[in-house]
């Protein structure tokens, strides 16, 4: 099976899904995976670094933006990017590409299945056709429930110590397609949302791994994700992280 994967450039948090999925390649050789190539789109899309800025500086305020950028610099001069995980599965990197160009389709056409990883780009329809298997998303969330950003963030304020992580077929609507599978992780050792992300995205490159190992056998079980059942949420403002530090965690 020829796999394209695509995700976003974040060496804070998104590398950890990385990590794992890299240092489990025998496994998907073993079950004749072929990865066709590792594609990176700019961090939250089109969104500016300006406001980037702002979204962090308004959850994380002053000291906790600070931390942030001291993660991210150290991060960066350990060169922890897109194109360092994509030598090391030996396979193409394609940087910033127009997603939804003909000339992407036609790579997108040649696989059989895409695999977005927090990709920071909404998937069109002609895009979400062109593999023969479709496309897959990863979601720290346990859809329906949970839809939408930061849902870490969200499953913690509401109390939750386990962390629904779902994989599920896109659509043209957010984090609505069918769902492959769905699992809870125990983030109750974890003090910080940092932590709990982090352990998050380790065991969420892990159930990708599975699944593309048995990618039949889940396919032919999909649930429906119920829309009558969805919650959304957006990024957090300091209001909901005042009542997300209720609960005793931090944030970093």
């Amino acid at each position: 099976m020829k796999v394209l994967l695509i995700t976003q450039e974040d060496p804070i948090y998104v590398s950890e899904f990385w990590d794992e999925f890299v240092s489990r390649q025998d496994e998907l050789k073993s079950h004749n995976i072929e990865i066709e190539a590792l594609v990176s789109l700019e961090t939250l899309g089109k969104s500016k670094k300006t406001d980037l800025l702002k979204r962090i500086y308004g959850m994380y305020g002053l000291s906790g933006t600070a931390k942030i950028a001291m993660k991210y610099f150290r991060a960066r001069m350990n060169k922890k990017d897109i194109k360092l995980y994509a030598e090391k599965m030996g396979v193409r990197f394609i940087s910033r590409p127009k997603i939804h160009s003909e000339e992407f389709l036609k790579i997108a056409r040649n696989t059989d299945l895409i695999i977005s990883a927090a990709a920071s780009r909404k998937f069109k329809k002609k895009l979400l056709e062109a593999p023969k298997l479709g496309c897959i998303n990863i979601h720290s969330g346990p859809l329906p429930k949970y839809q939408g950003m930061m849902p870490v963030f969200w499953q913690l304020k509401d109390g939750e110590n386990t962390i629904g992580i779902t994989i599920f077929k896109m659509n043209e609507e957010l984090d609505a397609g069918d769902i492959y599978a769905q699992k809870f992780v125990d983030v109750s050792n974890c003090n910080t949302l940092d932590a709990a992300i982090r352990k998050t995205k380790k065991a969420g490159a892990s159930m990708m791994i599975d699944l593309l190992c048995n990618f039949e056998k889940f396919s032919s079980d999909q649930k429906p994700n119920e829309e009558s059942e969805a919650t959304y949420f957006s990024f957090p403002d300091r209001k909901a992280v005042k009542e997300f530090l209720k609960t005793g965690r931090r944030l970093i």
